[in-house]
């Protein structure tokens, strides 16, 4: 007897099923692979925002860790306490909080903190005592900023919206409660005592 060889293949249909098997896992594979960059780029998104919120109040807490009792004057002439706040304060530069700090390399430094058009700025004078057309160099901290509130905890542990006080014009607060509220919904409070 004698039979004959004849060369298997795969059939179209075959061939087809396997074709549509390869699709499916590519399209589950492409999925996956989307969805993991989709959650680094949203997790890369977060870490950068909490690194620089870090960075920004160290840079805060440091600040007011250093704040002199050193009167200053204005642009106008008028004296100034160090230290001056409040969500009312209307000035030229519309600072929330403004103080004179020791800085180890600089000396004595004017700077101030506002928000402004979505923005935490940080303002830097370079003199102390201001002339007529003194501006400070304003420095961008952070992008999608709300809002910037401030209160000071006078001598007698009382918390106040504004600073200085009358009743306590010629002192510095005991401490220094900060609350920034960012675009996306939350809000960081920090609370520092002053030396």
């Amino acid at each position: 007897m004698h039979t004959s060889r004849i060369p298997k293949g795969f059939t179209l249909i075959e061939i087809l099923v396997a074709l549509a098997v390869f699709a499916v896992m590519s399209l589950i594979a492409y999925r996956g692979v989307s969805e993991t960059l989709l959650v680094k780029q949203r997790l890369d998104v977060e870490n950068r925002k909490w690194r620089d919120l870090t960075l920004i109040l160290g840079r805060f807490d440091e600040d007011v860790s250093q704040i002199v009792n050193r009167n200053w004057r204005d642009r106008g002439g008028v004296g100034q306490p160090s230290v001056r706040g409040g969500p009312e304060l209307v000035q030229e530069f519309d600072a929330n909080l403004e103080m004179i700090r020791f800085d180890p390399s600089a000396g004595l430094v004017h700077v101030g903190y506002r928000v402004k058009n979505g923005k935490l700025e940080m303002l830097l004078w370079d003199v102390i005592d201001q002339a007529p057309r003194t501006e400070p160099a304003v420095h961008t901290l952070l992008d999608q900023v709300k809002a910037l509130q401030v209160r000071f905890l006078d001598p007698s542990g009382q918390w106040h919206p504004r600073w200085p006080q009358a009743a306590f014009a010629n002192n510095l607060p005991r401490g220094v409660e900060l609350k920034l509220t960012l675009a996306s919904g939350e809000t960081i409070t920090r609370l520092l005592a002053l030396p």
